[in-house]
């Protein structure tokens, strides 16, 4: 007997979910009325009770039993009289349910069905608030949206106002969230007011006022990053390559960027035309695998573009060194030493040294030619001509004070050759 009443069960259930399925379970076949207090939707955590009669031709109904989403409630069930029964909850937090009733009838095998009901729990509608309203470039509409705040679990409807300070026209606009509203509508002017209206089964609530122009709402064409490199330069820097099909003339941007292990974003602000692929550059870790974001808005006005797409780019592991050709200089087969210069990587704190570098190389080349100059000069006044060779005329015919200049120029050459190649050397 318990098989089949388990079988019997099963058929109803299947029943009252074919029923659902094509347009819900009140629109079952009723034998009598079935109806919930306070009310069919009501606010979550509430006592409910569910009141169910049966109306069935020659049957006076030994039990009556209740279903809930197809399973036989067992408890907190009341027999009123002879027709009517009474199932009873306790904080009810189920968002939807699907309720039906059955009776046992005398000389009937198996439960007739009486009637169902679909009972839904919910709250009310916070006031929307955070209204906001933008023109995306491009884009032909104005998006309205704003923040709900918490779940209603029920239906909530939205009305969108929109009314004109130039013209006193106002326009409603019905949606279940945001709401795209072209602007060929918008015929009032440029300055509006906007509000939006929520409203349930359970209340409704209205938001501020938000007053615009349609000229300072405008978000620029979306910005993207495109690629990235690094250069091997001195300084190895990165440079990140990015561009916006924005017709405006003055933006502001900004992007941030952090290596991917952290939570902090560095922020870098700057203005750009977006008449050519914009390049920023950034001087970074090597071997670290960071990610960057950009976006934009018009320069003065509020709304900003979200974020664009995460971009990443990984910092190369080393920095070759970067290596100049040798600096040769041959000098007559005097003997002189052969300098040569190899800059690698120079970091933010040599980076200053370059300068004193510079004028050393420059000041001792300068006065090895006047040296040399000054040599020759004496030597045609004097009437004496090299005969051999440069170097052997330098030590046996140039008078005193010109060997001390040659021992000048040697003096300054090994010195140059010390600083540059950062060896120790004894300087005669």
């Amino acid at each position: 007997m318990n098989q089949v009443t388990i079988q019997w069960d099963a058929v109803i259930a299947l029943y009252i979910l074919f029923s659902w399925c094509h347009g819900g379970i009140t629109n079952i076949n009723c034998s009598g009325h079935i109806w919930v207090e306070p009310a069919t939707i009501f606010k979550m955590g509430m006592n409910i009770s569910i009141y169910c009669q049966a109306a069935i031709k020659n049957c006076q109904p030994r039990k009556l039993h209740f279903y809930k989403n197809g399973i036989k409630e067992r408890f907190q069930i009341t027999r009123i009289n002879k027709t009517t029964a009474r199932l009873w909850y306790k904080n009810f937090l189920e968002p939807h349910a699907s309720m039906y009733c059955t009776a046992e009838c005398p000389k009937h095998f198996q439960e007739t069905l009486i009637c169902g009901k679909d009972i839904s729990s919910g709250y009310p509608p916070d006031i929307p608030d955070e209204v906001t309203c933008v023109i995306y470039e491009y884009s032909g509409n104005m998006t309205c949206t704003w923040n709900a705040g918490k779940l209603t679990y029920i239906d909530t409807k939205y009305v969108v106002h929109v009314k004109s300070l130039e013209t006193e026209e106002e326009q409603q606009y019905l949606t279940s969230s945001y709401i795209n509203i072209s602007t060929d509508s918008l015929q009032g002017g440029k300055k509006y007011l906007v509000w939006v209206q929520a409203a349930n089964a359970l209340g409704m609530e209205e938001s501020k006022q938000l007053q615009i122009h349609l000229d300072d709402i405008v978000i620029p064409s979306a910005a993207v990053i495109s690629r990235a490199e690094t250069i091997n330069a001195t300084v190895p820097k990165t440079i990140i390559y990015w561009d916006s099909q924005t017709t405006i003339e003055k933006v502001s941007c900004e992007m941030r960027y952090k290596a991917t292990t952290n939570q902090t974003w560095n922020v870098k602000e700057f203005d750009t035309n977006f008449t050519y692929v914009q390049q920023s550059e950034f001087y970074l870790e090597p071997n670290i695998k960071y990610v960057f974001q950009v976006r934009c808005q018009e320069t003065g006005k509020r709304y900003w573009q979200p974020w664009s797409s995460l971009f990443f780019h990984k910092t190369p592991e080393t920095v070759p060194q970067v290596t100049s050709k040798a600096f040769q200089h041959d000098t007559w087969n005097s003997g002189l030493t052969v300098a040569s210069i190899s800059t690698g990587h120079l970091t933010s704190d040599n980076r200053g040294d370059i300068g004193l570098l510079l004028g050393m190389i420059v000041f001792a080349v300068m006065l090895s030619i006047l040296s040399l100059i000054g040599i020759f000069n004496r030597s045609f006044r004097t009437g004496q001509r090299p005969r051999k060779s440069t170097t052997t005329w330098l030590q046996s015919q140039a008078p005193k004070n010109v060997k001390q200049d040659g021992d000048l120029i040697q003096f300054f050459f090994n010195a140059l050759q010390c600083v540059v190649v950062h060896l120790e050397c004894s300087i005669d």
